[in-house]
């Protein structure tokens, strides 16, 4: 009797709920490369599999549905088991059952190819613990936004030390894919060997292929999930984009040492507090100034910093004290290899045009530096026309 009951247990079919397997990238690329998938129903009963297609912007190219009898495996490459064209993109396949069984198989002409089983698990982290960039190995990557809302993305590059070399921002739409050579997507030097994390507002999935020159060989890094829950700063909302946390180095008390030239090799030095905190809008960080030069100057007056997710970009804003009579300035910055520019144009004292580009660097917990130097139309240069030390107030 007990015998009998274990075996309709075991062989009771699972359709209790749908589930959804997930291919977050396949190529036929230039008719270079192939993708093959074998998909095998584990199940004791026929399963339909709803089959979604995307492009690599989250647009769907197609859908069909797929007739697998139990135990039967479908094999072939996708661009005969899919109705319609596809050079690139990804896909989803949901089933009334959790017991599909599922390996896309990645190949370069006659060269190198690879393997790597379909993703059930999506999470709003994922790591690729190998990443590749040396004289013979070179490493890329996809991740995939599975939700059907845009997604904030920090991808940071973290060497064996665990030191965070390099830090990027990226938005993706509904469905959207970032797919990626690892040495094109940072502005610092990739390490020979490194570790990918990705961290997002969405759920996402993914997986790294590291090739060897000339795709003879080919090696599939799968993407580990992790739950990563973004901790915001006070006064962050969360509805401000994720790029905000690069510049929440900013926020709280400094004491600064500010300097500019006055001639002669001599600088005009003064010294001062700085604020920073978030705006009433949880978006804008804000920075209150009170430092007196020596000259009697009185640098009064705040600036504000904001991410504009419709050009990319920080927009910074100089409001002194006295803006009924001194205009504002703003200012367009961005991350330039791992370092906060910001670039505004203007006019020295003798109506020479400049560009000018203000640096920070030498961030810490406890301390950044700031400079600005100037670019004249015909080449020229004029170093450090504006300096501050910050350093965070005891």
């Amino acid at each position: 009797m007990l015998k009998n009951i274990l075996f309709c247990l075991i062989t009771l079919p699972a359709w209790t709920q749908a589930e959804t397997y997930i291919l977050s990238h396949f190529t036929f690329k230039n008719g270079d490369w192939n993708t093959f998938l074998s998909l095998q129903n584990g199940s004791s009963s026929e399963q339909e599999i709803d089959l979604i297609v995307y492009d690599n912007q989250g647009e769907t190219i197609g859908e069909t549905t797929w007739q697998l009898a139990a135990n039967a495996t479908l094999v072939g490459s996708l661009d005969t088991l899919i109705p319609f064209a596809a050079e690139v993109g990804w896909l989803s396949m949901h089933a009334q059952t959790d017991l599909l069984y599922g390996i896309a198989k990645f190949s370069f002409l006659d060269k190198g190819t690879s393997s790597l089983g379909l993703t059930k698990v999506t999470d709003t982290g994922i790591v690729f613990p190998l990443i590749e960039n040396n004289q013979n190995w070179q490493s890329g990557f996809a991740a995939v936004n599975t939700s059907d809302q845009s997604a904030s993305l920090l991808v940071e590059l973290i060497q064996p030390d665990g030191q965070i070399v390099d830090t990027v921002f990226r938005s993706l739409a509904a469905r959207e894919k970032l797919v990626t050579m690892a040495a094109d997507l940072f502005e610092v030097q990739t390490p020979a060997q490194a570790i990918i994390r990705i961290k997002s507002t969405q759920q996402i999935a993914g997986f790294a292929l590291s090739f060897y020159t000339g795709n003879d060989q080919i090696v599939a890094v799968p993407g580990l999930p992790f739950n990563y829950e973004v901790a915001l700063p006070d006064g962050m909302s969360p509805d401000a984009p994720i790029e905000t946390l690069q510049l929440t180095f900013m926020l709280g008390q400094w004491d600064v040492d500010a300097s500019w030239p006055i001639g002669g090799g001599v600088r005009n030095e003064g010294n001062g507090p700085v604020t920073c905190y978030f705006a009433e809008d949880g978006i804008t960080l804000r920075r209150d100034w009170d430092v007196f030069m020596n000259s009697g100057a009185h640098v009064l007056g705040f600036d504000t910093h904001h991410y504009d997710v419709d050009i990319q970009a920080w927009r910074a804003e100089w409001k002194p004290a006295n803006a009924d009579t001194a205009p504002s300035r703003f200012i367009v910055g961005n991350i330039e290899e791992g370092t906060y520019v910001e670039i505004h144009t203007g006019v020295d004292g003798f109506g020479k045009p400049y560009t000018a580009y203000t640096r920070f660097f030498d961030v810490t917990e406890s301390s950044y530096e700031v400079q600005t130097d100037w670019q004249y139309n015909d080449g020229t240069m004029a170093i450090s026309t504006w300096r501050a030390s910050f350093k965070r107030a005891e």
